[in-house]
């Protein structure tokens, strides 16, 4: 865990826009996520950013995401429409690029 990291705080959708202007049409990357019903603890969370510490084989490239759910998503029940995940708390994303084909 490294207390200096650069945390920042925007919408979902500028989100997506970031991580989608980053990578080249070409880029080799794997990107999966969860939804997730609680809230972690600090400690918890420094455990999952040690995650970055051991990325996976051949990544150069490894981030975690968070997409907060809340607002608009928390308006109707779960049961009200096609989105079953209004429950969750927020989306946890990771992510990691490659470079070499092997991977």
């Amino acid at each position: 865990y490294d207390k200096n990291l650069n945390l920042t705080y925007t919408s979902i959708l500028e989100a997506n826009r970031i991580i989608q202007d980053s990578h080249p049409d070409y880029e080799k990357y794997k990107s999966t996520g969860r939804f997730i019903y609680k809230e972690y603890s600090e400690e918890e969370i420094k455990q999952i950013l040690n995650l970055l510490n051991d990325s996976a084989n051949g990544s150069v490239y490894t981030a975690i995401t968070f997409y907060g759910l809340g607002g608009a998503v928390k308006d109707k029940d779960k049961d009200e429409s096609a989105f079953y995940y209004r429950d969750a708390k927020f989306i946890m994303g990771f992510q990691s690029v490659f470079e070499d084909d092997k991977y």
